[in-house]
């Protein structure tokens, strides 16, 4: 892994032309990773970005709405139980250099596009994912185009879909790198800032120069880059408690899981739907019989606690309250 990344964050807008506006944009800018959504797709496969990378992607039925577009600096591992239409997920490792063991810096980098019409933000697959990562120490990097406002965030306003991703944020100790009110999504009839760049609280300083770029994307949203210092990643160390492993619990839970398996390993797709199948089982029957503690930072926000969730929950109750009372003052015809 280099020590010092540079990205970008991106939706193209199924854009041939914004395609190749990007591909200019890593060459210029000597970018190493681009998070995209929507890309550019011919028959449901993404095209136009050969020259300017490898591009990482779950196969799946449909046209892709997100990938990773990455140079050979780096070589991320496609973690493909946690990649699907909306999500593609990838890992990066580095040993770390001071120490004896087998220690890493573990990096999992999301690209994640939340459609504005479905109803919860934040999809059930990235909770799997962020339990994934504490399990096993590492790191998260998410670029998402979230549709969703908040002011904290640059938004103009905040709405529920806001809300709802910062309850998730707070309950997985994420923060974010937006900085400023400069909008990331403009067109001639609004202006907003719905892309969200998010990371783990313990490696926020590891990253910098977070800014939305003035070059023309070809696109309804612009571009967003910021640079890591790899560095900056802590290496961890997930350390089981052997008294609390209950290994009866443990082989009866995986056992009934892989009874479960698909029988067919016929094709790629089916290939990968097992392996997601005995992972999950490996990960779900580990969960229920061992007891883990986290060696390194402490991953929970340091000002959140019972107090500003009680206030949150009822600042949440009395906002609905609020637009109940005030759609029925209005009448049916209200906009």
């Amino acid at each position: 892994m280099a020590d010092r990344l540079k990205f970008v964050q991106i939706n193209l807008h199924r854009s041939k032309a914004a395609m190749s506006a990007l591909s200019n944009l890593m060459a210029k800018e000597r970018l190493d990773v681009a998070l995209i959504q929507e890309p550019w797709t011919v028959y449901d496969r993404i095209k136009g970005l050969s020259t300017a990378g490898t591009v990482l992607v779950r196969r799946v039925d449909g046209r892709p709405r997100a990938c990773i577009l990455h140079t050979s600096r780096i070589r991320p591992v496609l973690l493909t139980q946690f990649s699907g239409q909306d999500v593609t997920a990838v890992l990066m490792e580095k040993r770390a250099e001071s120490s004896s063991s087998s220690r890493l810096s573990k990096l999992v980098i999301v690209s994640l596009y939340m459609p504005h019409d479905q109803r919860e933000p934040v999809p059930v697959i990235l909770d799997s994912l962020m339990n994934w990562s504490l399990q096993h120490g590492a790191s998260v990097l998410i670029g998402a185009d979230a549709n969703a406002c908040h002011v904290l965030w640059g938004s103009t306003v905040t709405n529920e879909r806001g809300t709802r991703l910062l309850d998730f944020l707070n309950e997985n100790g994420l923060t974010w790198l937006n900085r400023g009110s400069v909008p990331t999504f403009s067109t001639a009839y609004r202006e907003e800032t719905l892309d969200v760049t998010i990371v783990s609280l313990g490696i926020c300083s590891a990253f910098s120069d977070w800014r939305v770029l003035d070059d023309t994307s070809m696109s309804d949203h612009r571009y967003v880059s910021f640079a890591l210092t790899v560095g900056g990643i802590p290496a961890m160390r997930i350390v089981s408690e052997k008294r609390s492993l209950n290994a009866e619990r443990y082989l009866d839970v995986l056992q009934k899981r892989l009874a479960e398996s698909p029988r067919e390993y016929g094709t790629p797709a089916q290939i990968d739907a097992y392996v997601e199948h005995v992972t999950d089982a490996i990960t779900e029957a580990a969960r229920e019989a061992i007891t883990r503690k986290e060696k390194g930072f402490n991953a929970g926000l340091p000002w959140w606690g019972p107090k500003l969730k009680a206030l949150n929950d009822r600042c949440r109750r009395l906002t609905k309250n609020h637009v109940c009372v005030g759609s029925h003052t209005h009448g049916d015809g209200s906009t």
